[in-house]
């Protein structure tokens, strides 16, 4: 499992040099922040109108005013943003990331908040401020390695391409998810289910 990215890398077909540059967080860092509201306000501090006002970020992203206070807060102390003399809000990094492929209950929980923000896209946004697709194919299991390689590439190149501007005026979450429609005939390790 793995979660978030935020901002471009520079490409390159090396994973040591896509994962140059990124904040690898502790997973008592992504415990501590698993809500996808902290997500939300590390992106929101990078676009072009944010304003340093609890609620007006808590207007943005339909919050409370003390749940952003409390995020806010955490952020801080955790180390991920700073706050200036001036009251300027800033990331302390550009890219964060959690680690790959290990089960976490903080993940599952940022993975089930994401699907039920998707849901509720789905339901309340227009064809033209949101995306869903999909693909049904299949697939030689010892290959998932592969197709999870080529997800997180796609994600990096994706996020150099678009999180470079310094024109971005809204926050958006891109999902992409591999998972087997069939139950399997043998687990990862190869035992037969």
């Amino acid at each position: 499992e793995r979660s978030e990215i935020l901002d471009p890398v520079v490409s390159s077909d090396t994973q040591e040099s896509r994962d140059e540059g990124y904040l690898q967080l502790s997973a008592d860092q992504f415990h501590a922040v698993s809500d996808w509201h902290y997500f939300a306000i590390l992106n929101l501090i990078r676009t072009k109108s944010f304003k340093n006002d609890h609620g007006w970020i808590a207007g943005r992203l339909g919050l409370s005013a003390a749940t952003v206070s409390d995020a806010i807060e955490r952020l801080k102390r955790l180390g991920m943003v700073a706050e200036s003399a001036t009251s300027k809000l800033t990331r302390t990094a550009r890219q964060f990331r959690t680690s790959d492929d290990v089960q976490s209950v903080a993940l599952r929980k940022s993975h089930h908040q994401n699907l039920e923000l998707a849901r509720e896209a789905l339901e309340t946004l227009s064809v033209e401020d949101r995306d869903f697709t999909w693909i049904t194919l299949p697939l030689d299991q010892g290959k998932l390695p592969l197709a999870k390689s080529l997800i997180r590439k796609f994600q990096d190149d994706l996020v150099e391409a678009l999180g470079e501007q310094d024109d971005c005026t809204e926050v958006y979450r891109v999902a992409v998810q591999v998972f087997p429609l069939t139950k399997l005939l043998k687990n990862s390790k190869g035992k037969k289910v």
